[in-house]
């Protein structure tokens, strides 16, 4: 700083206070919502159709044909008859079929030319007003020749944009609910996700699509219409017979009972043909969908942090070896919703008998949310799998979690990634280089701009709780604190993912160079309900301007000799800890060098030209109560009160966590 401190001391009324800010002037702060989209959309997207210049928008519908329906008086207002390609200005990969039985009401039907891979069929026509209906369904005819043939969702889409993923009503039809042959569907207007705001008087164009469909796809639909009639259930896979069990077991895979595949399947009770109980269920030739099971409702809550455990037989490794095999439970009765899942690399099996154990906090959850107290549904498919593979599947169970205590309160020696997922910036690796490690063999290191430094999933949980009364210690190294667009966050947590069940530390003031830290745990905010005696979780990021090196050592919980406050003291300004601290966009930092701070070992600085200069809430409330009658002390440095854009600088002290709530202010004028 330069010479000729100009100082400031003035005795000032005071209360008890939480939240001290120091501003110029008035700042506001806005925020702004987003919609999602729906997924496993065709890569081809539909561009905006014209209305032709033909009016041949007309259909007929035959009555003596109707005995094909199950009610005539059924029909609302008919969207689509699919008689003619006249109805439609544009018709892409369908065509009229007039074959006997390959229509349903009419003259004809609309059969697809191919729904492979991700090439949809999609239509425009004039507009239908449905508006009637919004209470009912949509009814559609549909022809699938054979289920196995959809290894996806059958997704059909009505919109009143003229094309696709706009103002659009989307329907996902799972293939366990369809049969070989003709189905009669009726699609509930409340089941469908919205894209956009939809104008049910004005529905003008369709589309259907299936990802992934298999050569030998034929798809036939017919009938389009909105209706009363209450839409069906799209949720119900197979019979409803559940898969074969016994106690401690989510299937013992000691019958076909409940199960299906897209292999064939059988049950042998041939010595080294299972691992457990009587048998065990083999899968032939799986193509994609190895198995699928309804299950008995399961609660497997109290395995929140536990694993999923299951015997896998592979005929070849190589089969597999360039594969993702993925395993999915759910509460909803069908596949990819209220999920969770996880993804198995191919790599990670060997010919022969493999015990599988799946950490539940490895899992991804699907964003509706999955009742870990009602599992009812599972499902395993393998991706770029040979067609010669043969499986052997046996006794699925869950297990409690794997726990370590380390007796050094060690949670991450970041020495290796073995047994972790770290996700982190670009270049990333465990450098041992001289200078670069500051404990142990290897230190985290990564290069990048990207907001998350460091993001860890632990496969074992780690156990801690004999640290509660103290914190955190961690070695963390930043190239260039000057690329530093906001503060360091730091979050430890039990829950498996960020922000929930976690730790939050909000660190500024760093150095460029390593910082050693030590963060309490009661100084943390908290979300959930973190656990320490079984972390699994950590996750470091911050906003950098530029390119930013950063290194990461030695986590672990430590016992920390806690100061006691000192009476009437409100901010020591030589740490961070226990409170979160903004400069309002300014660059903050722990001013320590000689002549830039007046007591103890450091100040907090602020250099800008923002009007707030700092904004600190701390996480626990100071009382001063006893100093009602007495008056607020400060040290205040300005580096030029010429660049002050008004004539004072504005002191707020509050016991709301927020400014401007329950607050006392001083101006301080110049």
């Amino acid at each position: 700083m330069k010479e000729g401190l100009a100082r400031y001391k003035k005795l000032i009324g005071i209360g008890t206070a939480a939240f001290v800010v120091v501003v110029a002037a008035a700042v506001a702060v806005g925020a702004a919502l987003k919609k999602g989209s729906v997924v496993n959309e065709p890569q081809n997207q539909v561009e905006v159709q014209t209305e032709p210049e033909n009016d041949a928008f007309e259909f007929t519908f035959y009555q003596s044909e109707a005995e094909r329906l199950a009610d005539y008086s059924d029909v609302g207002v008919m969207i689509m008859d699919c008689d003619e390609e006249s109805y439609f200005g544009t018709l892409a990969n369908a065509s009229v079929t007039r074959k006997q039985g390959e229509y349903v009401q009419g003259t004809g039907a609309l059969e697809t030319a191919s729904l492979l891979s991700t090439a949809p069929t999609y239509g425009y026509f004039k507009s239908v007003d449905i508006s009637g209906y919004e209470e009912g369904s949509v009814h559609i005819s549909l022809y699938v020749n054979d289920p196995k043939y959809l290894s996806n969702m059958l997704y059909f889409e009505l919109t009143s944009a003229g094309t696709s993923d706009r103002d659009e009503l989307c329907w996902a039809i799972p293939p366990s609910i369809l049969q070989a042959g003709w189905n009669e569907l009726y699609l509930g207007m409340e089941d469908a996700s919205l894209t956009g705001e939809p104008d049910l008087s004005a529905i003008n164009f369709y589309r259907i699509y299936t990802p992934g469909g298999k050569m030998g796809l034929n798809v036939i639909f017919d009938c389009v219409y909105a209706t009363d009639t209450e839409g069906m259930s799209l949720e119900a896979v197979g019979s409803g017979e559940t898969a074969s069990t016994k106690p401690g077991y989510l299937i013992d895979f000691d019958s076909l009972a409940g199960l299906s595949s897209n292999g064939t399947l059988s049950f042998s009770d041939m010595p080294g043909e299972y691992k457990e109980g009587i048998g065990g269920v083999i899968v032939s030739n799986p193509k994609q969908v190895w198995v699928m099971a309804n299950l008995k409702p399961a609660d497997i809550s109290g395995y929140a942090n536990g694993r999923l455990s299951f015997w896998v037989y592979i005929n070849d490794v190589s089969y597999v070896r360039n594969g993702n095999i993925f395993v999915e439970l759910t509460s909803s009765g069908t596949y990819d919703k209220n999920e969770i899942s996880w993804k198995l690399p191919g790599e990670d099996l060997k010919t022969g008998w493999n015990e599988v154990s799946l950490n539940m906090s490895m899992a991804t959850e699907t964003k509706d949310g999955v009742d870990l107290k009602n599992i009812n549904f599972m499902r395993i498919f393998g991706l770029d799998c040979d067609e010669n593979l043969l499986v052997i599947l046996d006794g699925m169970r869950m297990l409690p979690p794997l726990t370590i205590v380390p007796a050094d309160g060690m949670i991450l020696n970041c020495d290796t990634t073995e047994g972790l997922v770290v996700t982190s910036q670009p270049s990333f690796g465990v450098t041992q280089a001289s200078g670069e490690v500051k404990e142990g063999t290897g230190a985290f290191k990564s290069t990048g701009t990207s907001i998350v430094w460091w993001q860890v999933r632990m496969t074992e949980l780690v156990d801690v709780s004999s640290y509660a009364e103290g914190g955190i210690h961690l070695w963390l190294y930043v190239s260039d604190v000057s690329r530093l667009a906001s503060a360091v966050n730091i979050e430890l947590g039990s829950g498996g993912r960020y922000d929930a069940d976690e730790y939050q530390w909000t660190v500024m003031g760093l150095k460029t160079g390593w910082n050693e830290l030590s963060l309490e745990f009661d100084s943390a905010s908290v979300t959930g309900n973190p656990d320490l005696k079984a972390l699994n979780f950590l996750r470091i990021y911050a906003r950098n301007s530029g390119e930013i090196t950063t290194m990461l050592d030695d986590v672990r919980a430590v016992h920390i000799e806690k100061q006691q406050p000192v009476p009437g003291v409100l901010l020591t300004c030589d740490t961070t800890s226990g409170m979160t601290v903004s400069a309002g966009g300014n660059t903050f930092a722990i001013a320590d060098g000689q002549g830039e701070y007046q007591e103890g070992s450091g100040a907090f600085q602020s250099t800008g030209s923002r009007q707030v200069r700092l904004q600190v809430k701390l996480n626990r409330p100071v009382d001063l109560s006893a100093y009602a009658e007495g008056g607020l002390h400060i040290w205040l440095y300005v580096s030029d009160t010429s660049n002050l854009n008004s004539e004072r600088i504005t002191l707020e002290m509050t016991s709301s966590g927020t400014y401007d709530q329950q607050e006392l202010y001083w101006p301080i004028y110049w």
